[in-house]
């Protein structure tokens, strides 16, 4: 029997701009770090609301990873396009 997956919210700092909707969105997940930047702790959520924190990212600096036990897959959701910071 495959151990159950979960989703695992990963925030790109290089696009973060510390909007902070993500924050307003999943509390629970995501916090601004002391620089103004947000971080995600790898709890256990709701997907529809990572989902939510996903699109409404206005610098898609959120990615989601479909976690199981003992890894990680390579299977990421994101809007991100690679970009720099200006």
């Amino acid at each position: 029997m495959e151990a159950p997956r979960r989703l695992r919210a990963v925030v790109d700092r290089e696009e973060c701009f510390g909007f902070a909707n993500c924050v307003a969105t999943l509390p629970s997940v995501f916090v601004l770090d002391d620089e103004g930047f947000s971080h995600a702790r790898d709890v256990d959520a709701d997907p529809a609301l990572l989902e939510e924190a996903v699109e409404g990212c206005p610098r898609n600096a959120i990615s989601l990873e479909r976690r199981s036990a003992d890894a990680v897959s390579p299977e990421r959701r994101s809007g991100a396009a690679p970009s720099s910071r200006p």
